[in-house]
């Protein structure tokens, strides 16, 4: 996963006018420029825009990201530890109890005994 943080200033004259329409609307534009520039990106990487203005409000895609980060959904990808395992770079050390993961192909299908995207299934 790749995310670039971005804050846009609301007040500057690049984000004034569109700032005014609309709470988040200068975050949102600074997502969808975020998403332009790293458009070349393989789509093995998964990019999250992460914006949040100078006055506060989030960026929708933000908002929907750092929801899911926050989650209790994917939390257990994250606390469960298993002290008696190693632990590799990019690699999660095990599957905790009760927690749904699959290894996807580019074309979104499971894929086994080979290298694959992390999913964590909700």
């Amino acid at each position: 996963m790749c995310w670039d943080f971005t804050c846009p200033d609301t007040l500057a004259p690049s984000y004034v006018t569109i700032a005014a329409t609309a709470g988040g609307s200068a975050a949102a534009l600074a997502e969808e420029h975020k998403i332009t520039k790293y458009s070349h990106l393989s789509p093995s990487y998964l990019f999250t825009p992460l914006s949040i203005e100078t006055m506060g409000a989030v960026g929708p895609k933000s908002s929907r990201f750092l929801k899911e980060l926050g989650g209790t959904d994917i939390i257990s990808c994250f606390a469960g530890q298993n002290l008696t395992l190693p632990e590799h770079k990019g690699e999660i050390q095990f599957r905790n109890m009760g927690m749904a993961v699959e290894w996807w192909d580019r074309n979104g299908k499971p894929v086994y005994d080979e290298r694959g995207d992390f999913q964590k299934r909700l």
